[in-house]
């Protein structure tokens, strides 16, 4: 079983409120990781919130590219593009 890491963070409601990720410190992204990703990505869908991953490094970029996750996920390329999309979701 995956750890529900926001789950822990955020409570219960955590999943209604708009979260920015900052990936810029991770080398490497494993199946585990993507999938964590993209179910903590669901859920926030799911629940009314909104899930904004940015400055993931080039390597990791590229995997979630491989997997066209960069359609599904909300992935931008700095703090303030995330800020931007996050603020235009409140609208």
């Amino acid at each position: 079983d995956q750890v529900d890491g926001f789950g822990e963070v955020l409570s219960e409601a955590g999943y209604t409120r708009n979260v920015i990720l900052n990936i810029e410190n991770v080398d490497y992204i494993d199946s585990g990781g993507v999938s964590w990703l993209v179910i903590s990505h669901r859920r926030f869908n799911e629940e009314g919130g909104k899930l904004v991953i940015h400055s993931a490094p080039v390597v990791v970029a590229e995997i979630l590219k491989v997997m066209s996750l960069d359609r599904v996920l909300n992935l931008v390329g700095d703090e303030r593009a995330a800020l931007d999309l996050i603020e235009g979701a409140d609208q």
